[in-house]
């Protein structure tokens, strides 16, 4: 079950998926420049906002792809289809709600994390965050079908999906931007029309009835309670989990935000561009997901820790290349970006110091994880980000950037205490835990 043949199949279309998604990341970051370094910090500490909130799509998404990929591992195919249109349903009323809450305290939240920040990245932040919040829901219904294609092993329609939504996005910045001169309004505009065309497709694929796993519309409007039940034991853990995670950085940004404008371009900068490290990672992170939960819902526990074992040696093997790709291309890298001198000699003393720790300590600190949610160790993993966030990154962020006067490289320091603390719990819980003794799906064969 899963050949190496199989899990690389899988992988290449999600690290495809992750250059796209990073490169239209560094695209928007690259135009939103043209505007100044104002508006490049309006965006960047939006983006930390509106990822709290993908997180939280993210974290439900990641529920019903879990429970999916137990069903299809047992050859439950009916039930498989049941969970997947409870995940439609379930994450695109959620982020209905969260849209609405996000339109209506545009500049409360904005001042809650950030405080009193300058004017004019005030007035960028705004524009930025009322636009994002129309695409929440395009976003929920994108990553509920990603993922329900993933846990399938179909990865290539979410890559036809987001070359799609890559090319509209980025057209549509240049015309907005450059044609119009609409500056954040076009930037953030562009990016709203492209969510919405690639989750509509996304949908649209999926109603195709010549898979598995496919998606009834007719079950969307007659939820199941049992099975939304079963999705969120996993979703509500891991959303828990994933937004305070993300509240903590969050909260990071705003002592970003305390060491001023350079600092927090800075930081946007060398965030963009360290993207680029994890992308193997990250693909291996999505794929164990599908690879563990399958073999975990057959049954064979055994199997799901030697694949995991091999998927964390891949991802280890990839981004030792990426991380010193990273750290001898920097300075190039950063010479696109239109940024006063001591801003650049900042952002590459991060992205120096961030390949080195990433190579050691992010797969670990990632992948295991991702490996455990797939088991249905979802409180387990809860416990140990939330507390390693909240104990180290916050605290050590504060004392290593305002404290010792480090600035920010020590926010970035205490990152890398974050993922030590991270690897050995999620270590020694996923190769010597109790889990591998028990049958995941038990508790589904009760409810269902």
């Amino acid at each position: 079950m899963f050949s190496k043949k199989e899990m690389i199949k899988l992988m290449i279309p999600l690290v495809l998926e992750q250059i796209l998604n990073a490169t239209v990341g560094m695209a928007d970051t690259l135009m939103v420049s043209a505007v100044g370094e104002s508006a490049i910090s309006g965006v960047s500490l939006v983006d930390n906002i509106n990822t709290l909130l993908y997180t939280l799509f993210s974290a439900l998404c990641n529920g019903g792809a879990i429970i999916t990929a137990h069903f299809i591992g047992s050859h439950r195919e009916e039930d498989a289809r049941n969970s997947a249109a409870n995940l439609i349903f379930s994450s695109g009323v959620v982020a209905f709600i969260l849209g609405i809450v996000a339109l209506a305290g545009n500049k409360f939240f904005i001042s809650l994390f950030y405080g009193s920040i300058e004017q004019n990245v005030m007035h960028y932040a705004r524009i930025y965050f009322f636009f994002s919040a129309f695409a929440y829901v395009f976003i929920a219904l994108y990553n509920s079908c990603s993922s329900l294609f993933r846990v399938m092993g179909i990865t290539r329609v979410s890559l036809l999906a987001s070359v799609m939504a890559n090319i509209i996005n980025i057209c549509g910045n240049a015309l907005f931007l450059f044609v119009f001169n609409w500056g954040v309004v076009g930037i953030a505009l562009a990016t709203l029309i492209a969510k919405a065309s690639s989750a509509m497709f996304m949908v649209s694929v999926l109603t195709k009835q010549d898979r598995i796993v496919y998606l009834d519309l007719k079950k969307i409007f007659r939820p199941s309670w049992g099975m939304i039940k079963q999705i969120m034991s996993i979703g509500i853990p891991n959303g828990i989990e994933s937004s305070l995670f993300q509240i903590g950085k969050v909260l990071v940004s705003g002592i970003t935000a305390m060491l001023g404008t350079t600092a927090v371009a800075a930081n946007a900068v060398a965030g963009t561009i360290t993207n680029f490290a994890i992308i193997p990672g990250t693909a291996v992170s999505l794929a164990i997901t599908t690879v563990v939960g399958q073999i975990a819902g057959a049954g064979d526990n055994k199997l799901a820790v030697k694949k995991a074992r091999t998927l964390l040696l891949w991802s280890y093997l990839c981004m030792g290349i990426t991380c010193m790709l990273l750290f001898a291309l920097c300075p190039y890298i950063v010479s696109l970006y239109n940024l006063e001198e001591v801003t650049k000699d900042l952002a590459l003393e991060i992205i120096k110091f961030f390949s080195i720790v990433c190579l050691l300590l992010w797969s670990p600190s990632f992948i295991i994880p991702s490996a455990l949610r797939a088991v249905k160790e979802v409180k387990y993993t809860m416990v140990v980000s939330i507390a390693s966030m909240w104990i180290w990154r916050i605290l050590l962020a504060y004392v290593f950037a305002i404290h010792m006067d480090i600035g920010i490289l020590g926010v970035w320091m205490a990152m890398g205490v974050d993922w030590l603390c991270r690897s050995i719990c999620f270590y020694i819980r996923f190769f010597h835990g109790k889990w591998q003794n028990r049958p995941v799906l038990e508790p589904e064969r009760e409810n269902v």
